[in-house]
């Protein structure tokens, strides 16, 4: 049987990492005012890095908000169950994907699976 404990605690450390590194690619995207390469090779090389910057930063936020809504979830003693039928979310699912809020069959429903 999971540990709800167990999984709180990870939930709690892998955001506190997310959030740290939200700041630190914050810090990067606010330091835009620098002065831009002269050289047209080293200018793409620069805008090609901030997109990957930028992609970073919105897969770091969107991971931030799935932790947040799980570590509620458990709060309110909902965490187990699937947000679209109110069933129950497999134990095997909720062990690999702490984060998921539906279980099996709702998530293959909303993907278009089945």
């Amino acid at each position: 049987m999971i540990q709800e404990s167990e999984i709180r605690t990870v939930l709690t450390e892998q955001l506190h990492r997310l959030r740290a590194r939200a700041k630190r690619i914050d810090d990067h995207q606010h330091n835009r005012d620098r002065e831009l390469p002269q050289d047209f090779s080293e200018l793409a090389t620069h805008r090609d890095h901030d997109e990957v910057v930028d992609a970073l930063d919105t897969a770091t936020r969107r991971d931030i908000r799935r932790i947040e809504t799980a570590l509620r979830r458990l709060e309110a003693g909902i965490w187990r169950t699937c947000v679209r039928c109110e069933g129950d979310i497999e134990e095997a699912r909720l062990l690999s994907i702490p984060t998921v809020t539906q279980c099996r069959e709702c998530a293959a429903i909303a993907d278009g699976l089945q």
